[in-house]
């Protein structure tokens, strides 16, 4: 099977050196990454993790860390080459379908 390209979903914690803040600073970071699965994708991601947290030193003189908390999501891409991206009408990266209460209380005639 060919690799595909997966978007992957993590929340990642900003952790500044001898700071316990109440309140955590997160970040919920999409990553694109060449796979042949979802699994292979997590996988090559936890097998890098310590690169995200690598730390580097503020302006105030603390070390500061971005920690991948965890994966949340992963969603197999369309995208079949890097030559995809360029579509002048896009690409789709990330998707996720949910269901909410019917706002226009309406029914599509079928008509655009």
């Amino acid at each position: 099977m060919p690799d595909r390209y997966f978007c992957v979903k993590m929340t990642v914690v900003i952790e500044e050196e001898g700071i316990l803040p109440k309140k955590q600073q997160i970040e919920k970071r999409f990553v694109l990454i060449k796979a042949k699965s979802g699994e292979d994708a997590y996988e090559q991601l936890e097998k890098r993790e310590h690169e995200y947290a690598r730390p580097y030193l503020n302006p105030y003189g603390r070390f500061v860390r971005w920690r991948v908390e965890c994966y949340d999501d992963c969603y197999e891409t369309d995208i079949e080459s890097p030559a995809d991206l360029d579509n002048p009408a896009g690409v789709e990266v990330y998707s996720k379908l949910s269901i909410r209460k019917n706002k226009d209380k309406a029914i599509w005639d079928g008509k655009f």
